[in-house]
């Protein structure tokens, strides 16, 4: 995993543990903060992936309550708040983060994953032990284990685009839950416990903000720029991602505000006039004094970029590849780059989700007629059923109607394996209100399993850290406390969002219409990737995964470029397969 951080490298084991960390140094440049990471007395070693913003207010109070340091480093803050906390420490760290903290003494160890789930923390359990790492190759290529795909998270990957954590694309490797940790011992006789814990119940313990609109603006820019400034934390130079919208837009402004040096924002175009929006990020950057970067998603580029992406993924996703590109170009320059990732879900961006909230409150003959709609959307998956469907739906299974891409009926004839997936993590509580249960659901299921975990492996690829503020906890509980019609109304979406930052945007970005973003697959599978595609449907592993029904099928239309969009999926999956070779255990 050396491209998550090829700036150092460290190990440390003893008899019952053995600890590696590859580092992309941001705070603290010095081989002080080289992990893993021990405290003076001896007792705790620890590694830890991420960023805790705010560690220099935690580390003030530490200090006073009489605990010395020998770094500037966040890590050492993190290692010492354990030390004096216990796991309450974790709670008080604002940022995203994977910690593994040993206790040489007990020879205990606790494990802990940030509350959205920005860092990944994958974790097996086998007879001889407990393995964990940030990517799913660190458990192939070590040995750990063979590597065999687990048919439930294939599934899952068919129906949704993404593979649906706990779960992984291999069998007995799962994802540690956000807002959790694990504390591992041994037991007398020398037998495992595992024991799993929530520290934070980000979402269960909405609190309504019972303030006018005006003053919720006023807050919310406050909060905003108390966010960026901490996002802003770091002894190497900071980018930010820059589209023509306006997420990424306030974020620039915002970190421009402060910023002493020209912010360096890096664009991706494209060919296509009707996806390229990079020279109104062009012209965005220039009037925020930023030094603009962009790259141009033609046929050469696709081409020239697509197998590093096929390796960078780590498990199979619909998306990525964007992200994968525009990380390519920012690493070239900086070491961290900011992310509007997370302002959809949080603000009420989506279109579809007015939709929902039109009818949210379905009664008790729509809910009886359901099923049989249901049934009918199964077999028949037409836009104007699915869009009857989920009139008649519960919020919860209305936006799982709207995330799923691939019905039972259609799924089972395309894997060979057919399984029963299961529907998304939902909260729904009585006194949430549709626009909480809305942004709660998107955050567990689409940001953190396709948006998030495609955005980490993808740039880590490149040794990039990319950081999304609008993540921060602290602003998140209190956006979602917010009443919906500040966030979405008959006419605006993100309304408190853009009330907030208006002042800061160009008139181009905030009259730009919101545009749907497809990237252009079936052009790309039937020209400049297509002796790629044609090449995989002809590899003999085809089979391990499809029906030989619909691999002919397929082989077929990649052999005559008929490939069409809803084709990505199987393809990239079959790529990344023959790829990783996972069942083979070859590297």
């Amino acid at each position: 995993m050396r491209h998550r951080g090829p700036d150092n490298f460290g190990e440390w084991s003893d008899e019952y543990v053995y600890l590696a960390h590859h580092r992309l140094s941001i705070i603290d440049l010095s081989d002080a903060a080289t992990q893993p990471m021990h405290d003076e007395s001896g007792r705790y070693a620890m590694i830890y992936n991420g960023e805790v913003y705010n560690y220099q207010a935690i580390r003030d109070g530490l200090i006073q309550a009489g605990v010395s340091f020998s770094t500037q480093s966040d890590s050492e803050v993190v290692l010492q708040a354990y030390i004096t906390y216990g796991a309450d420490a974790f709670s008080m760290f604002s940022g995203m983060f994977a910690i593994a903290i040993y206790d040489k003494h007990t020879h205990g160890l606790i494990a802990a994953r940030d509350r959205f789930g920005i860092k990944p923390l994958l974790y097996s359990v086998q007879d001889n032990g407990v393995a964990f790492a940030s990517e799913l190759r660190a458990f192939t290529r070590s040995g750990w284990c063979e590597g065999t795909l687990e048919d439930t998270a294939l599934n899952g990957l068919f129906k949704y685009g993404s593979v649906q954590q706990p779960l992984t694309i291999l069998k007995n490797v799962n994802a540690l839950e956000p807002g959790n940790y694990l504390r591992i011992s041994l037991s007398e006789t020398g037998a495992l416990n595992i024991q799993k814990q929530r520290y934070s119940s980000l979402y269960e313990d909405i609190e309504s903000q019972r303030i006018d609109y005006k003053t919720a603006v006023k807050t919310l820019r406050e909060k905003l720029e108390e966010v960026i400034t901490l996002n802003q934390v770091s002894d190497t130079e900071i980018g930010c991602f820059l589209s023509g919208g306006i997420d990424s837009t306030a974020i620039l402004a915002l970190m421009a505000k402060r910023s002493e040096k020209p912010i360096k924002a890096f664009s991706l175009g494209f060919e296509e006039d009707d996806l390229d929006e990079s020279d109104i990020a062009k012209q965005t950057a220039h009037e925020f004094g930023a030094e603009f970067h962009k790259i141009t998603l033609n046929d050469e580029a696709v081409l020239s970029y697509f197998q590093d992406f096929i390796k960078a993924i780590d498990q199979p996703s619909i998306d990525g590849f964007n992200t994968f590109v525009v990380s390519k170009v920012a690493a070239e320059h900086v070491k961290v780059s900011l992310s509007g990732v997370g302002g959809d879900e949080l603000f009420l961006g989506y279109s579809f989700y007015r939709d929902i909230l039109s009818s949210k409150n379905p009664n008790l003959l729509s809910r009886s007629v359901s099923p049989i709609l249901q049934a009918l959307y199964d077999v028949l998956p037409k836009h104007k059923l699915r869009m009857l469907l989920i009139k008649t739906q519960t919020v919860n299974k209305a936006i799982e109607t709207n995330r799923t891409i691939n019905t039972p009926a259609a799924i089972d004839k395309i894997l060979k394996t057919r399984m029963k997936t299961g529907g998304q993590n939902a909260i729904e509580h009585d006194n949430q209100s549709t626009g909480q249960i809305l942004s709660t659901h998107e955050m567990q299921n689409y940001m953190m399993n396709t948006l998030l975990r495609d955005s980490d492996s993808v740039s880590m690829w490149h040794s990039l850290e990319v950081r999304p503020p609008l993540l921060d906890h602290e602003l998140a509980r209190f956006v979602l406390g917010l009443p919906d019609s500040y966030k979405m109304n008959a006419e605006r979406t993100k309304r408190i969002f853009v009330d907030a930052v208006k002042d800061l945007l160009p008139s181009r970005v905030l009259n730009n219409p919101k545009r749907g973003f497809e990237m252009p697959y079936a052009r790309w599978m039937n020209g400049a990737l297509n002796n790629i595609i044609v090449a995989a449907w002809q590899d003999e592993r085809k089979d391990d995964i499809f029906k030989k029904s619909y691999v002919r099928i397929m082989r077929n239309k990649a052999k005559n470029k008929n490939l069409e969009r809803r084709d990505w999926l199987s393809c990239i999956t079959l790529l990344w397969y023959l790829n990783h070779r996972c069942n083979l255990n070859e590297q």
